[in-house]
């Protein structure tokens, strides 16, 4: 469960959340420096985008089986299912779109002109970076932006299922000490929203902002759709009921020296000081419970004073 969560500062183009993590009830435990794993949902957005597409907009909660070819091969996440639950939990559909998924997907155009076209863009790799690079086109944009918006109808869903990367967890530095707070981890991160020359709207990261709408959710906020974005909060088959969110921590070898006595400089500009939190937490810490403690200097970055002091 998420025990506290608010924005350290809140900026023109820019919003920066602190979490802490409730690890009590769990099994998991952290070192100061490690990292840790959220398991973030797609954004409601780029499901539907990817369903209108596809022209699968009014089957999205068909319940439907997958079932592998080869008989040694695991289907990668439950079984029966829907395509939103696909679209939304475990595939990686905001990726940037690849060249050689394009070649695989050229046979299934709606037209003859629409699918030389994609036979230029999966052969000829500068075309390709010229057309999609500046976009950051995920597959369901590019798929729109190549055939004009005229659906897709041909496609078999398993290409997507065996063509697209499993969502995957995106990492963050834990910004608390273990020696602190050993049941709870703090998360300091940057909401990601970067505009694209050449896009309409921003790019925006898929965890951070998935983290800001619960951090919306839990504090009653009025607007509980960062940036316009919608998330199904509470999991498939409401699996994170509450304000809750999978985790896992990966353990790193990014620490304090083990001597506490030897001085440290530690230099991390914007949230890149979100380890040296918990680092210099620790050393505090110890100080206070009478250990010698060598001289710790933080050297850390903003863009105004006014605006991103944290």
């Amino acid at each position: 469960p998420i025990a506290e969560s608010y924005e350290l500062f809140s900026a023109r183009d820019r919003n920066c959340l602190h979490m802490e993590v409730d690890i009590s009830g769990s099994n998991l435990k952290y070192e100061t420096g490690d990292h840790i794993a959220i398991w973030p949902t797609n954004p409601g957005e780029e499901v539907n985008r990817f369903l209108d597409i596809l022209d699968l907009s009014g089957k999205q909660h068909t319940v439907i089986t997958v079932k592998a070819l080869e008989p040694t091969a695991k289907v990668p996440f439950p079984n029966p299912t829907t395509y939103d639950a696909i679209l939304r939990y475990h595939l990686e559909i905001c990726a940037p779109v690849s060249r050689q998924f394009v070649s695989t997907l050229a046979a299934f155009a709606p037209n003859d002109a629409i699918k030389a076209e994609m036979n230029r863009l999966g052969s000829d790799k500068d075309y390709f970076h010229e057309k999609t690079g500046p976009h950051y086109y995920n597959i369901a944009r590019f798929l729109s932006s190549v055939s004009k918006g005229e659906k897709w109808t041909t496609i078999p869903f398993s290409a997507f299922i065996e063509g697209l990367t499993k969502l995957q967890p995106r990492y963050y530095s834990i910004s608390s000490s273990s020696l602190v707070q050993p049941k709870k981890i703090s998360i300091t991160a940057v909401v990601e929203s970067q505009q694209i020359p050449g896009r309409d709207d921003p790019f925006r990261g898929v965890a951070t902002n998935y983290l800001f709408a619960l951090k919306q959710k839990q504090n009653g906020d009025p607007n509980p759709a960062p940036f316009g974005q919608t998330y199904e909060l509470t999991g498939p088959r409401n699996k994170y009921d509450g304000i809750h969110v999978p985790v896992h921590v990966r353990h790193s070898n990014f620490k304090l020296p083990s001597d506490p006595g030897k001085p440290v400089i530690m230099i991390g500009p914007g949230t890149g000081v979100a380890p040296f939190r918990g680092f210099v937490q620790e050393r505090a810490k110890l100080a206070r419970d009478g250990v010698e403690v060598g001289k710790t200097l933080l050297f850390f970055g903003c863009r105004m004073p006014s605006e991103d002091f944290m």
